[in-house]
């Protein structure tokens, strides 16, 4: 499903946090549930409305990015798909005395 298609359906914003989209849908599934809503369209209605939820919990989010990455020793370093690895940076202080 279309991002605009499934942002239109669920009536929400493109910049929507993961706990308003999780309200938008729990609120849309109680309108329009098959057991809940007598309407012959409930049920076409409310599997349109799962699959927009899912299209928008897929969405690519922006990478939010802190301050400097260096924390001490230890730095936290982000690859192309977004995972975080810890990279340990070598003591060069203690190389520096053992020469």
């Amino acid at each position: 499903m279309e991002l605009t298609k499934a942002l239109q359906l669920l009536g929400v914003p493109l910049d929507v946090s993961d706990g308003e989209l999780r309200s938008a849908w729990r609120a849309y599934a109680r309108a329009y549930h098959p057991d809940l809503n007598a309407d012959p369209q409930a049920a076409s209605l409310f599997t349109a409305g799962r699959a927009a939820y899912e299209a928008l919990q897929r969405r690519p989010r922006p990478v939010r990015r802190g301050g400097p990455v260096n924390f001490g020793r230890t730095g936290v370093i982000s690859d192309d798909a977004g995972r975080a690895s810890v990279y340990r940076m070598p003591d060069l202080s203690r190389q520096a005395w053992a020469a």
